[in-house]
């Protein structure tokens, strides 16, 4: 934990730019791993301070860098099996045909009866169907108009057999 310490000192010193302190921390420390870590990082800091790194890329590093990345997942990708891809279309239609057939037979037989007059008699109706439509229409009607009547009456001799 003491050496943990010590290096992030170390590292510590050398971000603040103070060249000073990481000697400090490296006499104050016994420790010879201490002494390479700082000698080492002083070197690696050194060097990405003052030394100027190429900044010219070579033409291709974009396209091989593609190539590679497609040549990897062309690798993970899994191959289909060629008799997959040959009865793939085949099992597709068997599948469409058995639905069909079961939707087909599934449904119920409606069976239409033939008609009992032709269709001219339906069309010429006789003289006494609109008052017999209008009768049955106006049935329940008349009913309860009968009921109101009856109603009305018992009420009047109900009031005549009280009054003296």
């Amino acid at each position: 934990m003491k050496t943990w310490l010590a290096k992030f000192r170390v590292s510590t010193a050398l971000d603040s730019g103070q060249s000073s302190q990481p000697r400090a921390a490296i006499i104050s420390s016994g420790n010879q791993e201490v002494r390479s870590f700082a000698a080492s990082l002083q070197t690696l800091d050194r060097r990405l301070r003052f030394e100027c790194p190429s900044a010219v890329e070579p033409a291709g590093l974009h396209v091989a860098i593609m190539r590679a990345v497609g040549r990897v997942s062309a690798r993970e990708r899994p191959a289909i099996a060629p008799w997959v891809m040959r009865w793939l279309p085949a099992s597709g239609i068997a599948l469409v045909t058995v639905v069909g057939l079961w939707w087909h037979f599934s449904q119920p037989v409606v069976e239409v009866p033939p008609p009992v007059a032709p269709m001219a008699v339906v069309v010429e109706l006789e003289p006494t169907v609109p008052q017999l439509a209008s009768a049955a229409v106006l049935a329940p009607l008349s009913q309860e108009l009968e009921f109101l009547k009856r109603d009305f009456q018992v009420a009047v001799r109900f009031l005549a057999s009280s009054v003296p």
